[in-house]
């Protein structure tokens, strides 16, 4: 034990408090560093399960920096909001474990993180789209997310609000072509969030367009902002899936001007539509 955690073998290091009340301390250096920018918590209660959630310092899981986080869903893990309220994961059949960023995104946003899928997402043989990241809305729901299909082998984004409601119509599915399982996948992310016309949600991944969108980015009936959510979800996926889903997020940036961002990130301007 040290003052950052335990350090485990293959470079697997759980915070301090990671198993009791707490979960990760998100204020240490070891798990701040990467979340620059964000306001992050757990949100639901398996993420306080130990193991589930911990600190990467393993060479090959990394992308910049000296750590990265882990998530790591276990079959059966499943539970209700941390303080309360909904979803009670278990009562709907899904498994879930879940990081949320706690300060809104409102108006123009510039964000980039990073994506390493392990190779467990390939051996599910059933079950039907884990979510990954998602743009949660007060009183709708997530207009945007980033899925994994596991009947297609492919990540996907969704886009659930194209009418300017969550949920109506058929949603727009982008599939996203990502490198292979254990490779870290790049995200910038332009947004401009928005019930009108004038919403925007732009993508690069790997430093390649892969989604562009105008229109409303947040439904008609829900809040004016939303919430950033890093989480391993599979609906309905309580008892039907036997195998683990293990993810690593490097370097969630949210930041106040494209020059931030790119002290980080290495993209092409051009590539986003922006000067």
């Amino acid at each position: 034990m040290t003052g950052r955690g335990l350090l485990l073998a293959g470079g697997l290091m759980l915070a301090a408090n990671l198993g009791h009340a707490q979960g990760l301390d998100f204020q240490s250096a070891a798990v701040a560093e990467n979340f620059a920018g964000l306001t992050p918590a757990h949100s639901q209660e398996a993420s306080l399960r130990p193991g589930r959630i911990a600190v990467d310092t393993d060479p090959n899981r990394i992308r910049l920096g000296a750590t990265s986080i882990r998530m790591q869903l276990v079959p059966g893990d499943c539970g209700a909001r941390i303080g309360g309220g909904l979803p009670d994961d278990c009562a709907e059949g899904n498994e879930r474990i879940e990081i949320n960023d706690t300060t809104p995104l409102a108006g123009t946003t510039l964000q980039a993180f990073s994506l390493m899928l392990g190779g467990d997402f390939g051996q599910a043989s059933s079950g039907s789209a884990p979510t990954l990241v998602q743009w949660f809305q007060q009183n709708a729901g997530p207009c945007f997310s980033i899925q994994y299909s596991i009947a297609d082998r492919r990540m996907f984004l969704r886009n659930r609000c194209p009418q300017g409601s969550y949920g109506v119509g058929e949603p727009q599915d982008t599939t996203l072509r990502v490198s292979p399982f254990d490779q870290f996948n790049e995200f910038v992310v332009l947004a401009n969030w928005s019930k009108g016309a004038d919403g925007l949600f732009r993508v690069l991944l790997n430093n390649q367009l892969v989604y562009s969108y105008t229109g409303p980015t947040l439904a008609a009936e829900g809040a004016d902002q939303v919430n950033q959510r890093f989480m391993i979800l599979r609906p309905n996926g309580l008892g039907q899936i036997p195998t683990t889903s293990t993810m690593w997020i490097d370097d969630a940036i949210r930041g106040a001007s494209l020059e931030e961002i790119e002290q980080r990130y290495a993209f092409d301007r051009a590539n986003l539509g922006v000067r």
